[in-house]
């Protein structure tokens, strides 16, 4: 395991960024949920934010960086496979232990990530999660490293998304050498909703905003249900073509 996440650090300190918070604020960025618990159904959750977007104060940017830092295709790269890897099941399971009720940047920052975000698994850990961020806004300078193309991110039906996620899930337990038996425990750790989605839902597109916060959680128990269900089949399956 790689101290990856070593390198994360927050806008504001310019010196450690050459002064090029205005470049960094013009490009996608990797932020994290800092409000949550270990007995949350997500203690972890990331995602890359659109350029010139601020956040809040419940919500870090995590700017990754590999020596001296510069917007360059290993960084969209990076921030995808670390938006990636933020959200699997095996780093939630490995960070949930420290957090009592935020996500701190040293919890974030001692947590093992893998190391190489260029392999064969690091680079489609990367492309799906790039997909899930670009079907929301799209940015030409990471769809192209990524070789994404408009017509791989439009009309993402539930039934979709949670097909990426759950072969992100299985792809980052793969990074992280877990055997099926270790992996199937991380995922039985987690507390989810069995209750199935109809045909009709999962032809469809969930609109989370419209959502109260108690329908909104009971969805994301039932996604992550069925996400579960797949990534250990996907596990299954990728890991036998390694």
């Amino acid at each position: 395991m790689a101290d990856v996440t070593k390198t994360l650090a927050r806008v504001k300190d310019k010196k450690k960024f050459h002064n090029k918070s205005q470049e960094i604020h013009q490009n996608p960025r990797l932020a994290y949920r800092s409000i949550s618990a270990s007995d949350n159904t997500r203690t972890m959750i990331a995602c890359i934010i659109p350029q010139s977007v601020f956040t809040t104060v419940n919500a870090y940017m995590a700017i990754p960086r590999i020596g001296i830092f510069e917007i360059s295709p290993h960084y969209h790269r990076l921030n995808a496979y670390l938006c990636g890897i933020f959200n699997s099941t095996t780093f939630d399971f490995l960070i949930r232990a420290k957090v009592d009720k935020s996500v701190e940047t040293y919890q974030l920052c001692d947590t093992p990530v893998p190391e190489d975000f260029t392999s064969d698994f690091g680079r489609e850990i990367s492309r799906l999660a790039a997909i899930l961020t670009l079907s929301e806004t799209w940015h030409g300078g990471m769809a192209n490293t990524l070789s994404i193309h408009r017509d791989d991110v439009k009309d993402q039906t539930l039934n979709h998304r949670i097909d990426l996620v759950s072969r992100i899930d299985a792809l980052a337990a793969l990074q992280y050498g877990l055997t099926y038996g270790e992996y199937e425990s991380v995922l039985k750790d987690f507390k989810v909703d069995n209750d199935l989605f109809s045909k009709e839902e999962l032809t469809g597109v969930a609109e989370y905003v419209n959502m109260s916060p108690s329908d909104r959680n009971k969805h994301m128990r039932r996604f992550y249900g069925a996400v579960y269900g797949r990534a250990l089949s996907y596990y299954d399956k990728i890991g036998s073509q390694r």
